[in-house]
This record gives structure tokens, C-alpha cells and sequence, in this order.
């Protein structure tokens, strides 16, 4: 039997929208954090590298409330790096991995997304010439 079609809420979508943000940003977060440690870079470089002054980037790095597509590429070409893979992944995939791991996650992170639309949970890697991190949903 085929499920019948609900049209997502608002609200799905607007969480669905901001956790896909924050998990695209988390990586080039951390992209830039490891540049700044191991080889002391600075908003104020990233900014040049962008063409823009350092309080436009600090906003860009403060919040991915607006951040594009076109946002994300430029931040990664200006740090030389590239996305390498993104995979989104069912709530059943990800509820099944969890809840093999520990019984106890499967149920709450099935009453966040109850739509099967709204379920999909991308996973991100960004990947420098000498480094690699992947951001998986939780």
C-alpha cells in the first residue's frame, strides 16, 4: 500500500532547512579553524582571499543564516578546497544505525521527523589538499 502524500509543514521545512545549514557549516567551520591553527590564518586574510573587509567575513563565519550555495563556494575556493561528497541518508538508515548502537536514540529521533520528505539528513565532507572531515547527522 502507498503511503498517502502529506505536503510538509512550515515548520518541517524550516527545520529541515536549518539543520542542512548548520551541518554545511559546521564543516567549512571547522575547515577554517584547523587554517588558523596550523597555519595562522585570520579572518582578515579569508576577507582578502574573498575581496571583502574583514566584519563582511566575520558575519559570513558568525551565523549561516543566508548563506548560498555561491556563499559556501566562495568560502571553500578562498580556504583551496572543494566538497567532496555529500550524502543524504533515509531517517529509517540513520534510526537503524542508531538504534543498533543504542536502542535509546531511535524513538526521539523519529519523533523529530515524522515526514518521510523531511527525514533526509545530508551528510557533508569538505576536504583540504592535506586534510579531510566529514559532518555526520547525529
Amino acid at each position: 500500500m502507498i503511503d498517502p502524500i502529506t505536503p510538509l509543514t512550515d515548520e518541517q521545512k524550516a527545520y529541515a532547512r536549518t539543520a542542512t545549514r548548520l551541518k554545511v557549516a559546521a564543516s567549512v567551520w571547522k575547515l577554517f579553524d584547523s587554517l588558523r591553527r596550523e597555519k595562522g590564518w585570520t579572518q582578515e586574510r579569508l576577507a582578502k582571499r574573498l575581496g571583502k573587509n574583514k566584519s563582511q567575513v566575520s558575519r559570513m563565519l558568525n551565523g549561516p543564516g543566508n548563506w548560498t550555495l555561491d556563499t559556501v563556494a566562495d568560502l571553500l575556493e578562498a580556504m583551496d578546497a572543494k566538497i567532496v561528497e555529500i550524502e543524504v541518508q533515509s531517517i529509517s538508515e540513520i534510526a537503524a544505525r542508531h538504534s543498533s548502537a543504542n536502542p535509546l536514540s531511535a524513538p526521539a529521533l523519529h519523533a523529530k521527523w515524522d515526514s518521510p520528505v523531511a527525514t533526509q539528513q545530508p551528510r557533508v565532507s569538505v576536504q583540504r589538499r592535506d586534510l579531510h572531515w566529514t559532518c555526520e547527522a547525529a
